[in-house]
């Protein structure tokens, strides 16, 4: 008997998302390094809460 595995629980992530977050976080520490690099202000900068980035990325 095949094995099927059950679908993700939640809403699947938004590829744009992940996208923007990237984005903003190359344009910030080009612009800033890592003096001004944060959590904060890539969520800022990608206009996205923090809870998105730390969900995607648990550790620095």
């Amino acid at each position: 008997m095949e094995q099927v595995e059950a679908p993700a629980a939640g809403r699947p992530r938004d590829p744009e998302v992940d996208r923007k977050i990237a984005e903003a976080a190359i344009l910030l520490f080009g612009e800033r390094g890592w003096a001004g690099f944060s959590v904060e202000a890539v969520a800022k900068r990608a206009g996205v809460g923090k809870a998105s980035i730390h969900l995607r990325w648990s550790s620095k």
